[in-house]
């Protein structure tokens, strides 16, 4: 599950729009909007192209993409 605040203040930070990262990783704006929402998923080759967009280190990917993932299966 992708933890949306945290993807919505990294595009701030480094100040690029959602319509700019969809064109960098060549995805259409509204499947990018779906995914960010945890309406679909991101793949892991789409994370990798994300985090290269971005310019972002593993730590922060992690927390992106997978660490709500890892905090729901521990407490099961």
């Amino acid at each position: 599950m992708t933890n949306t605040a945290l993807f919505k203040s990294t595009l701030v930070l480094k100040g690029i729009t959602m319509k700019d990262l969809a064109k960098k990783i060549g995805m259409s704006y509204p499947t990018l909007s779906y995914k960010i929402n945890n309406l679909r998923e991101f793949s892991t080759n789409e994370a990798k192209k994300v985090q290269k967009a971005l310019e972002i280190d593993n730590d922060l990917c992690l927390q992106i993409f997978f660490e709500d993932d890892v905090e729901k299966k521990s407490t099961n």
